[in-house]
């Protein structure tokens, strides 16, 4: 759903981001407490706020491209659901995802052309988006 948002207008809205990030909390805590694992809760939780800052970096540091600020927001949803799985499955996606964006951009720029995409309504280049759905699907199906 959210790549099908995304690609129509090309912005991820702040209440499905929030909503899919607090449901797999939801689901995860619900988890711990009923196999009584704190490794099913800490793991999870932990990937989400590394990931959650390792997405921060290329959202600031290209303020007219790259990521926007749906992405960032989204990623607290994508590693604490593949927290859940393993750290290798969180790592996986991400790298994938880098590739998946770089030939991405590669594929849409002519050598005359700067690599940049076309920015979104609010200024920002969406092409990690799509990317990195795909790649957190990739990897939470393995």
């Amino acid at each position: 759903m959210l790549a099908a948002v995304d690609a129509a207008v090309r912005r991820l809205p702040d209440r499905l981001t929030f909503a899919a990030s607090g449901g797999a909390l939801l689901v995860l805590a619900v988890a711990a407490l009923t196999t009584g694992s704190n490794t099913t809760l800490t793991r999870p939780v932990l990937a989400a706020l590394g990931l959650a800052a390792v997405y921060l970096i290329p959202i600031l540091a290209a303020r007219t491209g790259g990521m926007g600020p749906g992405d960032g927001k989204l990623a607290p949803a994508i590693g604490l659901c593949l927290g859940a799985v393993s750290l290798t499955a969180v790592v996986t996606a991400t790298l994938a995802a880098v590739l998946l964006a770089g030939g991405y951009v590669a594929a849409r720029s002519s050598p005359s052309e700067s690599p940049v995409p076309t920015p979104s309504p609010t200024g920002r280049s969406c092409s990690w988006g799509p990317s990195l759905r795909s790649s957190f699907a990739a990897a939470a199906a393995s």
